[in-house]
């Protein structure tokens, strides 16, 4: 959902990705989700909200760009009834790293304010949204445990800009033993500061 990504957001096998950018139509619309505290923009194509009391599957593909790692994350969001204030947009996202050095891991449960019922059209900074999960950074051939974190800088939106892309190229990126940064430190987590994770 959601650094590497909320987004972190079904995960397509690496077999099936090809050396090229599919885009995606202008006219869709879709749902883009972004950390303020670090990571990628990550997006659910052709994704709306839910009608109340009801769940939808989306896949979260990470755009390029500053802090991301081409990764996917497989989620489910859910709207609930307005009750006695505004009603929530829950989301549950598990993501994986496509490029290296190393890999990293993400998972969270998230409830997003829907102000009106539905998302803004940009991202908001005064969106209400929690969420509480855990990540791992590691290097390659490497074990370690989960940290746990909580955040309150997911901002969710309506886009449906015309350059968001699937990532295809994936297959020379999906690699633990290298990074496309120049530094391998630029990749890593803080170990000492779970909220500086990716």
């Amino acid at each position: 959902m959601l650094r590497y990504a909320i987004l972190r957001n079904a995960m397509l096998p690496v077999a099936f990705l090809v050396s090229v950018f599919v885009n995606i139509p202008a006219a869709q619309a879709h749902i883009c989700f972004q950390y303020g505290s670090g990571g990628g923009l990550s997006v659910a194509f052709g994704a709306k909200v839910p009608a109340p009391n009801t769940c939808i599957p989306v896949t979260l593909v990470e755009q390029a760009g500053a802090g991301s790692r081409y990764g996917l994350a497989t989620a489910s969001i859910c709207s609930t009834d307005r009750g006695s204030g505004f009603p929530y947009l829950s989301l549950q996202y598990t993501y994986t790293a496509c490029t290296g050095p190393g890999g990293y891991f993400e998972s969270a449960t998230c409830q997003i304010e829907l102000r009106d019922g539905d998302l803004p059209t940009a991202p908001l900074g005064s969106q209400f949204s929690v969420c509480n999960g855990v990540y791992s950074g590691l290097q390659p051939n490497q074990t370690g445990p989960l940290r746990q974190f909580t955040d309150t800088t997911l901002r969710v939106w309506s886009c449906s800009d015309p350059k968001f892309q699937i990532p295809n190229a994936a297959l020379r990126l999906c690699n633990g033993n290298r990074s496309r940064y120049s530094s391998d430190a630029e990749d890593r987590p803080a170990l000492d500061a779970p909220l500086e994770r990716r």
